[in-house]
């Protein structure tokens, strides 16, 4: 059984399921050769009992993996069920997503729910605007990117080495951020946020013994940036 076949059966049940890989997986990657990876429903995909990371691979969907950051790619994964009213629990434990090169916003993941990521790295992914807005509303979140109403908590992680137009490592408009002894290095942006961008009333950032570090952008904020009454909190985070 494939993570996508998995993932698919795990979006057609009732209630919330539990993903685990089978110990020979240690150490292993899937590269995605049919699309990004897309979750409907609660689910855990949980990696760590392998005692070792498992890695997701979305270079397969790039036509030249070689030139990038290009767009010709797909993201790792989309996270969304489609109804806005609500939020469904998704946890991604002991995974490595890499690769993802997509034209739009959220190069590794793009969230519309409440998202827990544990013990996991988010790497080498870019977002990548056609033609960049003024706005930034396009090729937002190398790393991570939050639709409006959803929340991210990453906990004993690494968002890293991410590109992107605005918020390289993690893009939240009108969303919630909440990173626990996690790590942002070495993300890259073209304009603002290298590290992390939020942006509106209802966006926040909530950093607790955390590091925001050697990002870089071109324009505001090379470690984050908080714009249009964004609500910005640190606690012991360098």
């Amino acid at each position: 059984l494939s993570l996508r076949e998995a993932i698919g059966l795990a979006n057609g049940s009732i209630g919330p399921d539990v993903i685990r890989f089978a110990s020979n997986l240690l150490g292993k990657t899937t590269r995605l050769t049919f699309g990004e990876l897309h979750i409907v429903d609660e689910v855990e995909i949980e990696a760590a009992t392998l005692g070792g990371p498992f890695t997701i691979d979305s270079s397969g969907n790039d036509a030249d993996p070689l030139a990038r950051p290009s767009g010709d790619g797909s993201r790792v994964m989309t996270i969304d069920d489609g109804d806005a009213s609500s939020l469904i629990d998704v946890e991604l434990v002991g995974l490595q997503l890499v690769g993802g090169d997509v034209l739009g916003n959220g190069g590794g993941i793009l969230n519309a729910e409440n998202l827990t990521l544990e013990t996991s790295t988010v790497a080498q992914n870019a977002a990548v605007a056609e033609t960049p807005t003024s706005d930034g509303s396009v090729g937002a979140g190398g790393g991570i990117a939050l639709v409006e109403g959803a929340t991210v908590t990453v906990d004993r992680s690494t968002v890293d080495h991410n590109q992107a137009e605005v918020g390289a490592g993690i893009a939240a408009e009108d969303a919630m951020v909440v990173l626990h002894n996690s790590t942002l290095s070495a993300n890259n942006s073209a304009r603002d946020g290298g590290g992390v961008w939020v942006r509106g009333a209802a966006a926040a950032l909530d950093a607790r013994h955390s590091t925001i570090a050697d990002n870089f952008t071109a324009g505001a904020g090379g470690g984050l940036f908080g714009d249009q009454g964004a609500t910005l909190s640190l606690d012991h985070t360098i």
